[in-house]
């Protein structure tokens, strides 16, 4: 589920539980539930709150692609950044992979993201590596590791999200 969704649902949520707020004021005889209802609204709220201030942060356009991931964490380790016609690659690959991944396994540590041909010989990648995404710009190619679970169990995670082909 993308920030945006996770956003419009929490929403929705919002406006059902105001509206048996206002129920609630108008019939008094609901008594005692009215502070349960009240209660359970502040937690909604706080839920609310959360992804709002996640969605802004990456609409504001501050190089975050999702909440969790910028593209600073994908640039090249000797200061290129990754070129623009694969910023809406790797927000793919965020939804699909980092934040479901991230959300099972806990936060995630982008090791290598974009290298550059000079950067890919230097630490001995192969001569078609996909780190170079002027090879191939459909999918990008992202070294990472979890907090939490072993690389097969996040490999396997990884191709149930791909369907099965990671």
């Amino acid at each position: 589920m993308s920030v945006l969704d996770t956003f419009l649902r929490a929403k929705r949520q919002w406006e059902r539980w105001r509206r048996r707020d206002k129920r609630a004021h108008r019939n008094k005889w609901m008594g005692p539930r009215h502070e349960y209802i009240h209660d359970m609204r502040a937690e909604k709220w706080k839920a609310f709150r959360k992804a709002r201030r996640a969605w802004r942060k990456v609409r504001r356009g501050k190089g975050y692609l999702t909440p969790h991931f910028s593209m600073k964490e994908f640039d090249c380790r000797d200061g290129t950044p990754v070129p623009a016609y694969m910023k809406s690659a790797l927000r793919s690959w965020c939804h699909t992979i980092g934040e479901p991944m991230r959300s099972k396994f806990g936060p995630l540590t982008v090791h290598s993201g974009y290298r550059t041909w000079p950067y890919n010989r230097q630490v001995g990648g192969e001569y078609r590596s996909f780190h170079v995404y002027t090879i191939r710009k459909a999918y990008p190619a992202v070294d990472f590791s979890c907090s939490r679970g072993t690389p097969d169990d996040w490999g396997r995670f990884a191709r149930r999200q791909l369907g099965g082909r990671g």
